[in-house]
């Protein structure tokens, strides 16, 4: 259907409640339908019989998308703590348009969901309480998170028990020389550093780690 000026216009045939939803389905003369939020129902003034351009119909929908944005990062990022990078990319996994989802962002910033100085420092201490690991690691997980390099680094300058690293290092070589008991002393040292370096521990802790546990061999 066209108006007067020759604009294809768009008729409303039903208007009807989703389910346990907050949103409505918009059939239009077309066949085609959209499901849209009850606010921007509201909004617009969406009624059976209305006729709408397609401009206007492009404007709900946008509208409807950046509501869709915001919904999924806010789910996403109120599950557990998330990084924005994290965010970012679970967002675009799910196909939305680089201006929704930094508004997004925006708006879980708005809402305190975000904070990734103070999702650092809580993931080194989650850590640390499951598993004794160094620096190096764990500033290499956080950058593999999404923490940018300033921020990851500071966190472990703040958090990482810097007194206790040989303390930490002696609790993982524990463990892992239960594994490698059976094996020749050169071949449970070469372990043992692959290990902890691999841990992320420094050169130096690792060094003083195998002179605790083989000096009886020198």
């Amino acid at each position: 259907m066209k108006n007067r000026k020759g604009i294809t216009l768009f008729k409303v045939i039903s208007i009807r409640k989703v389910n346990r939803k907050p949103r409505c389905r918009l059939w239009l003369d077309i066949g085609d339908f959209y499901e849209i939020s009850v606010d921007l129902v509201v909004k617009y003034k969406l009624q059976k019989n209305q006729s709408l351009s397609q401009q206007e119909l492009d404007k709900i929908l946008a509208e409807q998308n950046l509501i869709d944005c915001k919904q999924a990062a806010y789910y996403y990022a109120s599950y557990k703590p998330r990084t924005e990078q994290q965010v970012i990319e679970k967002l675009k996994q799910k196909k939305f348009a680089p201006t929704e989802i930094k508004q997004a962002i925006v708006f879980l910033y708005e809402f305190n969901l975000l904070d990734d100085k103070r999702f650092a420092e809580n993931y080194i201490r989650n850590t640390l309480r499951r598993k004794p690991a160094g620096k190096f690691k764990l500033s290499a997980d956080l950058r593999q998170k999404g923490i940018d390099k300033d921020t990851a680094t500071a966190a472990v300058e703040k958090v990482f028990p810097h007194e206790d690293t040989l303390k930490l290092a002696m609790e993982a070589t524990s463990k892992k020389m239960r594994l490698i008991a059976g094996k020749e002393k050169s071949k449970q040292k070469t372990s043992l550093i692959s290990f902890l370096n691999n841990r992320g521990f420094d050169w130096d802790t690792i060094k003083q780690v195998i002179e605790n546990k083989f000096s009886d061999d020198e």
